[in-house]
């Protein structure tokens, strides 16, 4: 299965014209982009000033709603200020800002080099959403013809679902999403990992307590010949039996302990040039394992208890990382950790984009 990755679009306005922006919200969405919406995504007890600023720095594109009202709003003056600070770390000519007129009004100077689109009319949308288009096809095209596919081997959970979601998002394009995959013959298995660069790994629903040894050797062998391996919990529990994986895994098990469905505060650990949007802590609700790190690993999130949650190890050309998380419970039905924070949401798409500039980028 073949997917791309929608553009994320922020709508910057003004709370008067709250009815024609919500208008444009529903439209895009219905189109297959993912607007952020203030009503739709803030929180009760989020900060405001500091969520804007996340969402306008995880957008792919920010659309400035301009109307009588937006000229005199400074809020919306304020989120302008956030956008330009980011447009001015975009590549020369990439489609960031487009200022979009919803009734006659004045382009505010700020705005002027860019060219603007009227909403007022149906033709005006039908532009917009071309332009939206368009850089997501340039961008899939390009990635297309650069780079190898890419892996999701799935438990069938919305968290592996949204995991395929930010690869998508961070320029990797071709996704094939293979769900029970380790219930396939060996020769099946060796077959679908040929010609991968990416292989992202989630057990937490299908883990088990023992065999997938061939499995995991070809996993192995795939790490140290120079493949990139993103595993999530439960493929250290999968490992503590027949130890295949221990010279590629980051973490390792302390005394076979886990917890799940359980509130997880994180510290964030700045190193090798990886700052995931300015986050100094994490908190989210989801499952771990309690691990610690092996020799020669390196921890870039962490537990306020000291676990491992996000890191890396380098093998040779090769390198696994490991995301010590997933959306599993033994008693009942849980949300994805994904969904249960903004701000782990934001980290994963910054470190799946790091890992992009780290091993992919030309």
């Amino acid at each position: 299965m073949t997917l791309y990755s929608s553009p994320r679009v922020f709508l910057c306005h003004a709370s008067e014209d709250k009815d024609r922006v919500r208008q444009l919200y529903n439209r895009l969405k219905a189109d297959g982009l993912r607007p952020w919406l203030d009503e739709e995504d803030l929180l009760p007890g989020d900060e405001w000033e500091d969520v804007i600023r996340k969402a306008v720095r995880a957008s792919d594109v920010v659309v400035v709603c301009l109307s009588k009202n937006s000229t005199k709003s400074g809020f919306v003056h304020k989120e302008i200020g956030f956008a330009l600070d980011e447009a001015d770390k975009k590549p020369e000519g990439k489609r960031y800002l487009i200022p979009a007129i919803l009734e006659p009004c004045e382009v505010p100077e700020r705005l002027r080099k860019w060219h603007w689109v009227d909403l007022s009319t149906e033709s005006g949308y039908n532009k917009l959403l071309k332009a939206l288009r368009g850089r997501q096809e340039l961008e899939s095209s390009l990635n297309r013809a650069e780079v190898e596919p890419v892996l999701l081997i799935s438990d069938g959970t919305a968290f592996a679902s949204e995991l395929g979601t930010i690869f998508l998002g961070a320029g990797f394009p071709t996704l094939s999403v293979t769900h029970a995959f380790l219930g396939l013959p060996l020769e099946q298995s060796r077959i679908l990992l040929e010609g991968r660069r990416v292989i992202v790994l989630v057990r937490g629903e299908h883990f088990r307590d023992w065999a997938n040894e061939e499995f995991y050797t070809l996993v192995r062998d795939f790490v140290t010949s120079g493949g990139i391996l993103l595993a999530t919990a439960w493929v250290s529990w999968e490992n503590r039996g027949h130890r295949i994986l221990d010279p590629i895994l980051p973490f390792e098990h302390v005394h076979a302990e886990y917890e799940e469905d359980t509130i997880v505060d994180c510290q964030v650990i700045t190193r090798l040039g990886f700052e995931p949007f300015g986050l100094e802590t994490i908190q989210f609700r989801g499952s771990l394992e309690h691990l610690r790190p092996r020799v020669g690993s390196t921890v870039l999130l962490l537990h306020c208890s000291s676990i491992p949650i996000f890191g890396f190890r380098e093998i040779a050309s090769g390198c696994c990382y490991y995301l010590n998380v997933c959306q599993h419970s033994c008693y009942r039905p849980v949300r994805s950790p994904l969904e249960s924070s903004r701000d782990l949401r934001l980290y994963v798409e910054s470190a799946v984009k790091w890992l992009w500039s780290k091993h992919m980028k030309v």
